[in-house]
């Protein structure tokens, strides 16, 4: 309900009191109209006596209520109690909506300003409540956040990823590292770690790991715990093993794993082929790839996503730019809330809607001629008529029944202000109206017109060197596309990787054609099977083996086994019979072979004892003789016993000699 009210006018003495008792009167007595019937028409004084429903409205400088309604360009429509030319339409933009001329009290629809654009996580760049945007981290580093290092990622939310901070580097042992620097959480010496002795200091990497460089068995090309790897070995693993997704792990001379030739897309940090990695896009930007403007990003694949970069005037669609040249990006004026037009493509690859418009909204725009109570300043005369009031038809074209005189006269080929319609181009419609000297003025621009012409079919690719169609609907408007026929196995281009050989890597690439192209020679393979073992001689007719291991590379050989008695060709000898020797030969299978003969021996047996009886000339006597050492007899002892005659006596014997009455004489 539209009500008017106002109280009595106060200091105007016994006048003021007799003009506020009839307006009372004349309050009430609208009152009483309002209950008992509903006026066609009211006119409001201020805003307060306008309402519709609860709906709080503004009195307008025409004397008549409006209230809020957002399909009207203005933001208001005329109540349904304003005149039947008012009734209903929305208030033209040259009306006046200055609430104070009309008693204050309504709400505005005046602004501060233009509102930001909201922010759109993904652009590029952090704006508005974005703590980040992909690569622009707002100034965010690490240290900023109280860690020592590390380094800092955007989530896809655009909230800071802190996971890769670390307080490495502070000089204390924190969670999660073995070292700071100088500061160990327990061993201080290899000793203490079982690699070496007490005078032997651990080190530290600059990732806070204990390095084991000055220690004795760190570089002998076997691990011992806690050694993660040394010199060539390294235990079988792999990048991947680590925490990478490729690459090719080395060793550092402190015996710890190095990474540094590894790489995994998505820890923050650019490595081996990526082109960027999180925020770290290497120093390149959107101009420094030849483009205008715009943010870069990192795509997941740890590529360059230039979607966000663009250059004005290219015909490319791109980046901020909602059009560039004759390329609108699908944009419509439909798609824009209009209801019919042509849009157009501003210099700075902006949208231009002047050719838009929407019948009915109450501003007049492209090819409308009016729009409810906007007539663009045109009235009957200016038509040709003689007066009389010219309205807008609910088409937006003139309506000139109300105007005076024929503008022309008989027999001209239109009317002044008449306009006519056809329809042009795909789907659209054009018009024209008819001058002040009833002639037909040109036809306006194509608009409304829809994007293909109907019954059209057109295809793209899709997939893997698939296709599809669509079909132009008889709306001029595309259906949809088909589902993706006679694609190929792969998508052009990419890779793929296998293990051939030794440990080895073959790849081949999908062609144009999105089939696989052959295989590769295999590449980096090791010097043997992982598994396969070999032997080698060793001490006395012994072997020992060593055996592949998972990265195709030799371990050690183990201990000798399988020895003989001696080696090949050795010689031994030994004593036998008196004082003699005898050899024999170490054979080829490391066994003795057979003694040789006793030789060279002696003529006795060591303490052997000779006895010689009767070794007194004249008969009678004892004398004997021992074995040397030598085997050889020694000289005889003095005889004793028996007959010895001296020269030149003679020995007589009676009987016989060296008996009992021998002599000498």
């Amino acid at each position: 309900m539209e009500l008017e009210a106002h109280a009595p006018t106060e200091g105007l003495g016994d006048c003021g009191i007799l003009l506020g008792m009839v307006r009372v009167w004349a309050w009430l007595s609208l009152l009483c109209l309002t209950a008992c019937s509903s006026p066609s028409v009211f006119t409001c004084l201020d805003d307060s006596s306008c309402a519709n429903g609860g709906q709080e409205g503004r009195c307008e400088p025409t004397g008549y209520c409006s209230f809020p309604d957002a399909t009207c360009a203005t933001g208001r429509r005329y109540g349904d109690l304003a005149p039947g030319s008012l009734a209903g339409l929305c208030l033209p933009p040259s009306g006046d909506t200055d609430t104070d001329s009309g008693g204050g009290g309504g709400p505005s629809t005046d602004t501060d300003g233009p509102m930001p654009d909201p922010a759109v996580c993904g652009d590029g760049v952090a704006e508005q409540d974005e703590a980040c945007d992909s690569a622009d981290l707002n100034g965010t580093t690490c240290e900023s956040e109280g860690f020592a290092g590390g380094t800092v990622r955007c989530n896809a939310d655009c909230t800071l990823d802190l996971t890769l901070c670390t307080q490495c580097g502070n000089g204390s042992v924190d969670a999660g590292e073995d070292c700071d620097g100088a500061a160990f959480a327990d061993a201080q010496t290899c000793a203490d770690v079982g690699l070496g002795e007490p005078t032997e200091p651990l080190g530290c990497t600059e990732d806070c790991r204990i390095e084991f460089s000055d220690c004795s068995a760190c570089g002998d090309g076997m691990i011992t715990p806690p050694e993660s790897c040394d010199g060539d070995d390294l235990g079988g693993q792999s990048c991947a093993d680590v925490g990478f997704d490729t690459g090719s792990l080395a060793c550092l001379e402190g015996c710890v794993i190095d990474t540094s030739g590894c790489s995994a897309c998505g820890n923050g940090v650019r490595e081996g082929e990526e082109a960027c990695d999180s925020a770290d896009l290497a120093g390149q930007s959107c101009a420094s790839l030849e483009f205008e403007d715009g943010a870069l990003v990192c795509a997941n694949d740890c590529s360059f996503d230039t979607s966000n970069c663009s250059t004005c005037g290219d015909g490319v669609v791109s980046g901020s730019e909602a059009c560039d040249g004759e390329n609108l990006g699908g944009s419509t004026c439909t798609g824009e809330g209009f209801e019919t037009g042509e849009m157009a493509c501003n210099a700075d690859c902006t949208l231009d809607v002047s050719g838009c418009n929407t019948c009915g909204n109450g501003v007049m725009e492209g090819a409308e001629a009016c729009d409810q109570l906007d007539l663009d300043d045109t009235d009957c005369d200016a038509l040709g008529f003689d007066g009389g009031t010219l309205v807008c038809a609910k088409d937006c074209t003139f309506d000139i029944e109300g105007c005076v005189g024929s503008g022309c006269g008989d027999g001209a080929p239109c009317a002044a202000g008449e306009t006519e319609q056809e329809s042009c181009g795909l789907c659209g419609t054009r018009t024209r109206t008819c001058t002040p000297d009833c002639i037909w003025g040109s036809w306006s621009g194509c608009s409304g017109e829809g994007t293909c012409a109907a019954g059209d079919e057109e295809s793209q690719g899709c997939g893997d060197c698939g296709t599809q169609t669509r079909t132009c609907n008889s709306s001029c408007e595309w259906g949809g596309w088909s589902s993706c026929g006679g694609e190929g196995v792969c998508s052009s281009g990419d890779e793929q990787t296998q293990a051939c050989g030794n440990c080895g890597t073959q790849e081949r690439e999908c062609n144009a054609s999105c089939g696989w192209n052959g295989w590769s020679t295999c590449a980096g393979e090791g010097v043997c099977a992982a598994g396969s073992t070999q032997d080698q001689a060793c001490g006395n007719c012994g072997t020992q083996t060593r055996t592949c291991n998972s990265s195709c590379g030799w371990g050690g050989y183990g201990s000798c086994t399988g020895e003989g008695v001696c080696s090949p060709g050795e010689t031994e000898e030994e004593s036998c019979g008196n004082c003699g020797t005898r050899s024999r030969t170490c054979t080829g299978s490391c066994g003795w072979g057979s003694w040789s003969s006793c030789s060279g021996e002696g003529v006795c047996s060591p303490g052997q004892v000779d006895v010689d009886n009767g070794c007194a000339n004249c008969g009678g006597g004892t004398r004997s003789r021992t074995c040397n050492l030598s085997c050889e007899w020694g000289g005889y002892s003095d005889c004793t016993g028996g007959t010895q005659c001296d020269f030149p006596s003679i020995c007589i014997c009676i009987g016989q000699c060296g008996s009992p009455g021998t002599q000498c004489n």
